[in-house]
């Protein structure tokens, strides 16, 4: 008989100049790859880690667990777990430039491997401060699309539907300003 093949989800490991990071999503764990002697650890993160990202000074290794409703801040060195709740049922996550913060949302697009349950927001989404631990939620417009970061890294731009909504991450919560971009969002 043919050879049936697996539909794995395709998780991309995140790399730095000493480590790479791979989320194992069906054990609840990231595992740190060091690199060149290929010395292997692993450290419990929350409830099925989808994506996995590294901070641009290679000090933090995030995950986005979508079981949980959490993102776990590791330390690369020590593998020293900080688990942030955030908002339900989010399936994408972006890092700003500096590491200083990350930002998950729903993409009804994006695959899933988690949920949950309860009510799906569409128009929400949960901003992480990487370097406290805070969690701010907030609403950025209908249907999220993507994030972007300012170069200076004191404001956060998400793309939505109709909208766009611009964070000052200079203030403590960071604040937001919602500018329509169509009176018709259909």
């Amino acid at each position: 008989p043919p050879e049936q093949e697996d539909d794995f989800l395709k998780l991309e490991p995140a790399a730095t100049d000493a480590y790479v990071f791979v989320a194992n999503t069906s054990r609840n764990t990231v595992t740190r790859i060091a690199v060149p002697s290929l010395a292997v650890l692993t450290t419990e993160v929350g409830k099925i880690p989808t994506r996995v990202v590294t901070t641009a000074d290679y000090k933090k290794a995030i995950t986005l667990n979508e079981g949980s409703d959490s993102v776990s801040i590791i330390d690369a060195e020590t593998l020293a777990v900080t688990d942030v709740p955030i908002r339900p049922n989010f399936n994408r996550l972006a890092l700003s430039d500096d590491g200083h913060w990350v930002m998950c949302w729903y993409d009804p697009t994006a695959e899933s491997q988690g949920s949950s349950g309860g009510v799906q927001s569409f128009n929400e989404a949960s901003l992480v401060n990487v370097d406290s631990g805070t969690h701010t939620p907030m609403v950025v417009g209908f249907n999220p699309q993507s994030v972007k970061w300012t170069e200076d890294g004191q404001k956060a731009l998400v793309v939505s539907d109709a909208s766009l909504a611009v964070i000052d991450l200079t203030q403590n919560p960071p604040d937001i300003s919602l500018i329509e971009l169509s009176d018709d969002p259909l």
